[in-house]
């Protein structure tokens, strides 16, 4: 994470969190608080990224996310509704998903 993005400071004081660190070692025990925008743009497969955000959405209770989907080849491209009807069940509604222009293989979850 660029220090510049660090450093800003938002309307009502908002910032950036960065947690430097792998996902799967994130303690469900250390949010205190629910969390405004929850990002990720994680180079694993699918059905990991959405195990993740799985176990972590019920604790960070986040009302936004920004997350991408590596569609790396097409069982994965195949799979699409599957991951969106998962994500769906737990994510802040509502729910998009947009194909991203730039390599046509990823998408990007909007939700909340």
């Amino acid at each position: 994470m660029h220090p510049s993005v660090l450093a800003e400071i938002g309307p009502g004081g908002a910032r950036v969190r960065h947690r430097q660190q792998p996902v799967g070692s994130l303690a469900r025990e250390t949010w205190t608080r629910p969390v405004d925008l929850l990002v990720s743009d994680m180079n694993l497969a699918p059905p990991a990224v959405i195990r993740y955000i799985e176990r972590l959405q019920p604790s960070v209770r986040a009302r936004r996310w920004i997350i991408t989907l590596k569609l790396n080849d097409s069982a994965m491209v195949s799979r699409l509704p599957d991951f969106r009807e998962r994500l769906g069940r737990i994510a802040p509604q509502p729910l998009r998903v947009v194909q991203l222009t730039a390599n046509r293989q990823e998408v990007m979850v909007i939700a909340g």
